[in-house]
């Protein structure tokens, strides 16, 4: 059956995404993607997914299609990403051609794809066999028929309402509906939030004790000398492990992401509401965008804590550019295998971020005919950023060194439109909220001259802004001020 975009354009300059998201969207299977720090490319527009009543919950290479709370497909072991890309192709049958909005997201999938389908692209990368703390899906993908686009420079809000053609006269009813909802105010009783402004400085001193830590800084350092072993043998240039912790998190997840935004404004802000777990993330790094047949990658490496010298000091930093320049010829390997040109722009630019300066280049290249999104997919998953180089054998010695699965983490999250659209994150400054527990991973690039004590301290440093954000959040819920937070 053949389905129509209905959409209708208002100004909305007195709200945020924040607001607009209370208003119509606090419950279980929404979404709310907002872009705050970054140049106007990169942060112009923000995304809020309403109810989305159908998803695809993915565990193991086993496919769940659910309507609410009604399982309504289930499909046996097959080949995932070939299903998915069928998919895909059979909605975009579906949407009337002539009927197209002009914003980057005109309905689609949105949701997560866990850093674990590797073993879908890499026949290399046997299955896992790690501990898996979280259980949360491989993929998970909401079904966006109802959005709001909001263009924070315009200050304009596009509502798009995605239904059946024969369904036009609910769509605009849903639309009335919609606007309806927005010319409230938004309740903050209802959405639990607590009313009064984030305190940075608390009257009494907290700490957050992990009780789940996959390293520390003891058998880090053996992590490190077995990497090394890998890197002088010349199996790798370089290679990304990662440490997770787990803490007890008593709060409103809402309220985490509010504390994040405001120590941490980033180009990928997200929030997920999956009902039985949350995402709440503040990525700065695209892993690819696709934009009318155009796509983007920005690979981000090389790190120094803000507070550290001049603005470039870090590109006097050896082993940091040289981690740039392996993830530089990494990303125009991925670009090259879906683009007939891959061209180099802004590179080495040095970009600032809350807690620490980033070195960041740009890689564009036009698609080849025929290259759908799941092929995208394939090329470039996971970043190079988060794997090391060459990608393919620091994967299997991450998959044989690492004690857990990373799930979410180093995955990727955004959405895939159904006109041929992307733009997904990689997931890091990225935390998973459920059963009450906080799931924080960070990773850092090893090469031959590596320290592990910088290296234990970089990954500390790339933790420390989620703990602080979930500090001030738990503290806020009781009502009490902060300060002397100690969250390491």
């Amino acid at each position: 059956m053949k389905r129509i975009l209905i959409y209708k354009e208002i100004i909305s300059d007195l709200d945020t995404p924040l607001s607009l998201y209370m208003k119509v969207a606090n419950y279980h299977w929404t979404f709310l993607l907002e872009s705050i720090e970054g140049k106007k490319q990169w942060c112009r527009y923000s995304i809020i997914g309403l109810r989305c009543h159908q998803r695809i919950e993915i565990y193991n290479n086993k496919i769940n299609l659910f309507k609410d709370k009604i399982k309504i497909e289930k499909t046996k072991k097959i080949d995932t990403l070939v299903w998915l890309s069928n998919y895909i192709k059979t909605i975009k049958k579906t949407i009337l051609k002539k009927n197209k909005s002009k914003t980057i997201l005109d309905g689609g999938l949105v949701g997560y794809l866990g850093y674990d389908i590797i073993r879908l692209i890499e026949p290399t990368i046997k299955t896992y066999k790690q501990y898996n703390p979280i259980n949360t899906p491989d993929i998970f993908l909401l079904r966006a028929n109802e959005l709001l686009i909001i263009d924070k420079y315009s200050g304009r809000l596009t509502i798009l309402v995605n239904v059946n053609i024969y369904d036009l006269k609910k769509g605009l009813e849903r639309i009335k509906i919609i606007l309806k909802k927005l010319s409230l105010c938004a309740n903050f009783n209802k959405t639990e939030l607590v009313t009064h402004s984030f305190q940075t400085h608390i009257k009494h001193k907290y700490t957050l004790k992990p009780i789940f830590s996959s390293f520390n800084k003891f058998t880090f350092q053996n992590y490190i000398i077995n990497l090394q072993k890998y890197i002088n043998s010349g199996d790798v240039m370089q290679c990304v492990p990662s440490q997770r912790i787990i803490i007890p998190f008593y709060s409103q997840p809402f309220n985490l992401f509010r504390a994040l935004r405001v120590l941490n404004p980033s180009p990928y802000m997200l929030f997920f509401n999956f009902n039985d777990h949350y995402v709440v993330g503040s990525s700065p790094e695209i892993l690819v965008r696709v934009d009318n047949k155009t796509i983007t990658l920005r690979p981000i490496a090389g790190t120094i804590q803000k507070r550290s010298g001049i603005h470039n000091e870090i590109l006097k930093d050896y082993k940091e550019v040289s981690e740039h320049i392996m993830l530089i010829d990494l990303g125009r390997n991925d670009v090259g295998k879906v683009s007939s040109t891959v061209r180099v722009q802004n590179q080495f630019l040095i970009e600032r971020y809350s807690h620490v300066r980033h070195i960041v280049s740009t890689l564009i290249g036009i698609l080849k005919h025929k290259i759908d999104l799941i092929d995208i997919v394939r090329a470039t998953f996971p970043a190079g950023t988060i794997a090391g180089a060459p990608k393919i054998r620091a994967l299997e010695i991450i998959n044989t060194l690492e004690p857990i699965r990373r799930g979410i983490y180093s995955g990727a999250i955004g959405f895939l439109s159904w006109n041929g659209n992307m733009n997904i994150a990689i997931a890091i400054r990225t935390a998973i909220v459920k059963n009450y527990k906080l799931h924080i991973q960070a990773g850092v690039g090893i090469i031959e001259e590596s320290q592990y004590k910088k290296e234990w301290n970089e990954i500390l440093n790339k933790s420390s802004v989620i703990l602080k954000a979930a500090l001030i959040a738990i503290v806020e819920e009781k009502g009490d001020k902060v300060e002397n937070i100690n969250y390491r």
